[in-house]
């Protein structure tokens, strides 16, 4: 092949990946500078490895468009990688199908005007996906399951890239055996998707057992504090009754005020509707009241559906509540608030904490894997949370305002 039409095919190509890879990483997309450096540089090496034949370019090309990512955007190695491989498999699925039909109803034979066809069709339907399909949202929601998806990309990526490094190594051959190659690539992508999506649904039925066997005990106390309560509601009545008898209306109206007020504030923690939920915020509660914590819990009615799953919330709602319990110890005022609300725009988690404002150095740190000020092997709750945050597209809002620490949880 001439290296005019090499160039020409690299053209092609990098402008569909550069279109996909912009919708898998929206970052990227904003820093328009280093985007044209990127374009230009992997249009130039993939036109030399293509024209000087190297062998293994598709490897090659891998670790340096990684390592391209990586420093032009300041994105991870391994983020960098995933949304290189992503937008690569993409690519190569839409390009192997193109080839599979063009084959079928024109052409026997490959011919560089065939690859232009195919190559202007997939700029095509690249831009068609990138403006109807949420890839960043499909990308963050896969990325939970890191390690599955590691397997799951392993599994995609391996016949794929046999395919293009054969492709790279004799185009007229793969071309004859197109359609029993392509259909191949195509039922093994769709059996190991197959079994991804049964693995993630054992692993969630696997969690909500979980849940279930940490949080039951939790419902059960709560339901037995409930009767212990409607126990104490006699002994109430007989304490009002002789109040009564004394005609001490003043002494009645008062002990009345508290009693209301005492199992309002109870009923706020297990009434939300949602007995998980619950759970978790009765439990803290106590946490909070055994170490001399005051603890407050806002809702809106009904309570706020969010769209992660309930051990999710569980972790978001546990973790927060427990780093802002934490945060008080060494505080004057002792004092923890929740609030789930709902507006026309978000949906809402807000723990809020007495306490010493966050060091500045801290910020930018603390939901990374591994950090704590507590010592070793902590730093996982913060981390965790802001990975199940993130596969939702959520927001993180972090504030320090008049003694109190916010940390805001939007959903849209």
């Amino acid at each position: 092949m001439a290296f005019w039409q090499v160039l020409v095919w690299n053209f092609f190509d990098v402008i569909s990946f550069i279109i996909l890879l912009t919708k898998f990483d929206s970052r990227i997309k904003m820093q328009r500078k280093q985007l044209l450096i990127l374009y230009g540089i992997m249009i130039a090496i993939g036109t030399m490895f293509g024209f000087f034949e190297f062998p293994l370019r598709v490897v090659i090309l891998t670790i340096i468009a990684s390592f391209l990512l990586k420093h032009l955007f300041s994105i991870g190695y391994i983020e960098a990688a995933i949304d290189y491989i992503l937008t690569v498999i993409s690519v190569i699925i839409i390009q192997v199908l193109l080839m599979f039909v063009l084959q079928l109803i024109k052409a026997n034979k490959y011919s560089f005007q065939n690859g232009i066809i195919i190559n202007c069709t997939v700029i095509i339907i690249c831009l068609l996906v990138y403006k109807f399909v949420p890839l960043e949202k499909i990308k963050n929601g896969l990325i939970k399951y890191k390690k599955i998806m590691t397997i799951l990309l392993t599994l995609i990526v391996i016949p794929l890239f046999v395919y293009a490094i054969g492709w790279d190594m004799d185009q007229i051959k793969v071309w004859s055996y197109a359609p029993l190659l392509i259909s191949g690539v195509i039922i093994w992508v769709l059996m190991v998707v197959i079994i991804f999506f049964e693995v993630i649904k054992l692993r969630e039925q696997k969690k909500a057992l979980s849940i279930y066997e940490e949080y039951n005990p939790m419902l059960e106390h709560v339901v037995e504090e409930i009767r212990s309560k409607q126990h104490d509601i006699n002994n109430h009545l007989h304490a009002i009754y002789g109040i009564a008898e004394k005609n001490e209306q003043y002494e009645i109206t008062e002990y009345i005020d508290k009693l209301v007020d005492h199992y309002h504030q109870t009923n706020k923690f297990i009434q939300t509707g949602n007995n998980i939920i619950s759970a978790v915020i009765y439990s803290k509660k106590c946490e909070a009241d055994s170490k001399g914590i005051e603890f407050e819990f806002n809702y809106d009615k009904p309570l706020p559906k969010f769209p992660v799953m309930e051990y999710e919330m569980v972790e978001i709602l546990g973790n927060l509540i427990d780093n802002a319990i934490d945060a008080t110890h060494d505080h004057h005022e002792k004092k923890v608030i929740v609030n789930i609300n709902q507006n026309v725009k978000y949906k809402s988690m807000e723990v809020v904490n007495a306490g010493h404002p966050i060091k500045q150095q801290y910020i930018n740190k603390m939901f990374n894997k591994g950090f704590s000020t507590k010592g070793k092997n902590r730093g996982y709750g913060l981390y965790n949370v802001n990975r199940i945050i993130k596969s939702y597209n959520g927001i993180i809002e972090l504030l320090h305002k008049n003694g109190f620490t916010f940390i805001k949880i939007l959903f849209k």
